[in-house]
C-alpha cells in the first residue's frame, strides 16, 4: 500500500495526538493512512474482536491468519460475518456449481441465492480456487449495497480508496488476516440502507448493542458528542450509546486522551463540577470535584497523560485562558498562569502535544514571531527557554523539532528535552528563487527554506528533506521539496524545481504551493537519481504526485490555480532517467462546455489529450503512438 499524509504543521499537534491507551484504540499504525485512521490495525485482536461477536471461527489449528484460503473458505466467512450461518445451514438453498465440497455447499447456496456470489463459470464455483483480495472486496461490496451492485463498485464505493491495498495483497497474497482486516471495516462502512453494516446487524438481531459496545472500544475509534437532555453520547462504528446521566457538559477533547475516562462538567447547587465519566459505560466514576470558577469562567480541555492526569485551561467569560489547571483524578490545582503572556500576543493560539512521559506546551502568536513553551510533567511546570520564539514542527518523545525565521535565514534545530542540548543544527539562507515580487512587500521573491509538511516521518518543504535516523534528524537532500510521495519499499519520488522557476506564473501561484518541474527518485538504500529532468525540454508545471500503481513509475499532474482553476492534466511516467516515457492518462477543464456543446465534451477533451500526448511524442518523451 502506498501511502501520502498531508499537511503536519502546527495543526497536527493541536489534534493532541497522545499515545492509545483505554479510551483511544490501542495498537494504531500511524503509517496505514486513511484507510485504518485511528483503528486497531492488529490481526489478531480483530479475529478476537469478530470471535467475540460470533461472526469468525478459525480453524482446528486456531485462527490460521497467516495462511490463505480457499473460496469455499471464504463462503464460510462471509455468511458468517453476515450472521446467515444457522439461516443457510437450515435452508441448505441449492445452487448450479458441481465442484462445491460437501461442508460448504450451504453457504455457497446461501451466497448464489441472494445474489452475493456467482461462479468462474455457469456450473463451476471455483470451490478450491484461492480467493484473492479483488474477489473478497467484491462479496463484502455486494453484502453492503446489494447483489446488483457494479464488480468495481469497490473501487469507489467505500469510505476511501482500496485499490492500492488490494494490488499490494495480490502480488503478495492474500491471507485470511487480510480478510479479517475487510470484513472489520465493513462492519464500520456504511451499507444501502444508509447504516453501518455493525448497525444492520444489530438491527437483524444478529447480535446486541451491549454485546457490541465494550469489544468495539478496542477496535474503532469513537467519536463522543452532546445529546438530548445534556447527556453525553458514544457512537462507535456508526452505534451510539447514551449516558443515563443528565445535565451534563462535555469536555471536548477528553475522549482522546490517554486513559479510561472522559471529562464532563455540572451544575450542583451553583457550583461547577468536574465529573469523570467511564469512556465505554459513560457511567460516573469517583466522586465529582469543584471546580473554582467564579464571574462567568470556563474550562476547556487541554490534554491528557498516561497516568491518568488532565489539563484544562481556566478562561474567562470572553474565552481568554487566564490559568492552566491540572487534574490529577482526585483534586484539581492551577499550575501555571496564562493570561499574562496571552494578552500581550496578537492572534495567539496554544498548542499541546505528548513527550516522553509528559506533555509540551506551547503558546505563540498567530506570525510565529513570539512563543513560550513549558514542559508539563503532572502538577510539574518547567519552563523552557531555550524554546522561545521557535516554531515547533514536530515533537518526539525525548525531543521537539523546531525552526525559526530571522532575516533572510531559517535555522531548524533538533533539541533536547528538558536539556535544551542541540542534538542537530542546519542553517539556511534564503534563495531569491522566483522572478516575480512578493505578493506582500512588492520586493524580491525569496524561496522560505522552511519545513511545512510531513509524510512517513519525512519532513519536507522548501527547507529540503529531512528525516529522524538514529535518534538525530538528519538532511536527505538540500533541493526544495514542493511534493512527496512514499512507496511500499521504502523509496520515495520527490517533487523538486530549479530555481528561478516558474518565469511566467503570477504571484498568487506562489501563495499556494510552489511548482516544480524536475522529479526525483531515491531507492530504498538511499541512492538518488533523476527521474524526470527539468532539461528534457517537457515543459510540464508538476503541482502534485500520485500514485501509478501498475500503470507505472510514479504518476504527476499539472492543476491550474490561477486563470482557469479547475483544468488539470494526469500524467504517468513509464519509463525514468536519461531517456524518460510519459503517457498522458487523463485531461479535465472546469468549464469545458464554454469551448463546444455538451455532447461534444468527452470528445474534444479526448483531442485534447491526444495533442498532449503527441506533443510530448515529437519531443521524444512520450510513448510509441499515440493511442
Amino acid at each position: 500500500m502506498n501511502i501520502r499524509k498531508l499537511p503536519l504543521l502546527m495543526a497536527a499537534l493541536l489534534a493532541c495526538t497522545i499515545p492509545a491507551a483505554a479510551c483511544q484504540v490501542p495498537n494504531q499504525d500511524p503509517q496505514a493512512g486513511p484507510l485504518f485512521d485511528q483503528m486497531n490495525t492488529d490481526p489478531q485482536d480483530q479475529a478476537d474482536f469478530l470471535h467475540a461477536l460470533g461472526l469468525f471461527r478459525g480453524t482446528a489449528e486456531g485462527y490460521a491468519l497467516d495462511r490463505s484460503m480457499t473460496r469455499s473458505e471464504a463462503a464460510v466467512m462471509l455468511v458468517r460475518l453476515l450472521g446467515k450461518e444457522d439461516e443457510a445451514l437450515a435452508q441448505s438453498p441449492s445452487h448450479p456449481f458441481t465442484d462445491v465440497p460437501q461442508w460448504a455447499s450451504p453457504y455457497v447456496g446461501w451466497l448464489w441465492t441472494n445474489g452475493l456470489a456467482r461462479g468462474v463459470s455457469a456450473t463451476a464455483y471455483g470451490a478450491d480456487h484461492v480467493v484473492t483480495a479483488e474477489q473478497y472486496l467484491i462479496f463484502l461490496t455486494r453484502a453492503l449495497y446489494g447483489p446488483n451492485v457494479p464488480d468495481d463498485a469497490w473501487y469507489t464505493g467505500w469510505a476511501v480508496s482500496l485499490r492500492p491495498l488490494q494490488q499490494s495483497l495480490d502480488q503478495t497474497g492474500f491471507l485470511r488476516r487480510d480478510a479479517v482486516t475487510f470484513s472489520v471495516l465493513a462492519l464500520n462502512n456504511t451499507t444501502s440502507s444508509n447504516q453501518t453494516l455493525a448497525s444492520r446487524l444489530i438491527q437483524d438481531n444478529v447480535f446486541t448493542a451491549e454485546q457490541f459496545q465494550t469489544p468495539s472500544l478496542s477496535i474503532f475509534h469513537s467519536v463522543y458528542t452532546m445529546a438530548e437532555g445534556n447527556a453525553v453520547c458514544r457512537t462507535t462504528a456508526g452505534v451510539t450509546y447514551t449516558s443515563s446521566e443528565t445535565g451534563l457538559e462535555f469536555l471536548y477533547g477528553s475522549g482522546d486522551a490517554p486513559h479510561d475516562h472522559l471529562l464532563a462538567t455540572r451544575q450542583t447547587a451553583g457550583q461547577t463540577e468536574l465529573c469523570p465519566m467511564d469512556c465505554d459505560t459513560l457511567a460516573l466514576v469517583g466522586q465529582p470535584v469543584p471546580l473554582p470558577l467564579t464571574d462567568g469562567q470556563t474550562v476547556a480541555y487541554g490534554a491528557g497523560t498516561a497516568d491518568s492526569g488532565d489539563y484544562l485551561l481556566l478562561r474567562r467569560a470572553d474565552g481568554v485562558p487566564e490559568r492552566l489547571l491540572y487534574f490529577d483524578g482526585q483534586t484539581v490545582q492551577s499550575v501555571l498562569e496564562l493570561e499574562p503572556l496571552w494578552s500581550t500576543l496578537e492572534s495567539p493560539f496554544y498548542v499541546f502535544a505528548p513527550t516522553d512521559g509528559g506533555v509540551l506546551l506551547t503558546i505563540q502568536d498567530h506570525a510565529g514571531a513570539t512563543s513560550r513553551s513549558w514542559l508539563l510533567e503532572g502538577a510539574a511546570v518547567t519552563a523552557l527557554s531555550f524554546l522561545d520564539d521557535q516554531k515547533p514542527f514536530d515533537v518526539l518523545p525525548e525531543s521537539v523539532l523546531v525552526q525559526q525565521t530571522v532575516g533572510e535565514e531559517t535555522v531548524l534545530q533538533q533539541i533536547a528535552m528538558p536539556s535544551g542540548t542541540v542534538l542537530a543544527r542546519f542553517e539556511l539562507p534564503h534563495a531569491e528563487d522566483s522572478p516575480f515580487p512578493d505578493p506582500v512587500t512588492g520586493g524580491k521573491q525569496l524561496l522560505e527554506r522552511t519545513v511545512f509538511d510531513e509524510t512517513e516521518g519525512f519532513y519536507w518543504g522548501g527547507a529540503g528533506l529531512y528525516r529522524v535516523e538514529n535518534g538525530v534528524l538528519q538532511c536527505l537532500l538540500d533541493r526544495p521539496v514542493d511534493d512527496l510521495l512514499v512507496l511500499d519499499d521504502g523509496s520515495l519520488y520527490v517533487l523538486t524545481h530549479t530555481l528561478g522557476y516558474p518565469a511566467t506564473l503570477g504571484a498568487s501561484v506562489v501563495m499556494e504551493r510552489h511548482p516544480g518541474n524536475e522529479i526525483l527518485y531515491r531507492s530504498p538504500v538511499g541512492v538518488w537519481e533523476t527521474a524526470l529532468s527539468a532539461d528534457t525540454g517537457h515543459d510540464i508545471t508538476i503541482t502534485h504526485l500520485w500514485d501509478a500503481d501498475e500503470a507505472g513509475l510514479v504518476g504527476f499532474s499539472w492543476t491550474e490555480w490561477d486563470t482557469r482553476p479547475g483544468d488539470s492534466v494526469r500524467y504517468v511516467l513509464l519509463r525514468q532517467g536519461q531517456q524518460p516515457s510519459i503517457r498522458v492518462e487523463s485531461l479535465n477543464q472546469a468549464y469545458p462546455e464554454t469551448q463546444v456543446p455538451a455532447e461534444q465534451i468527452p470528445v474534444y477533451l479526448e483531442q485534447l489529450r491526444q495533442a498532449e500526448q503527441q506533443r510530448l511524442n515529437d519531443l521524444g518523451l512520450g510513448i510509441a503512438e499515440t493511442p
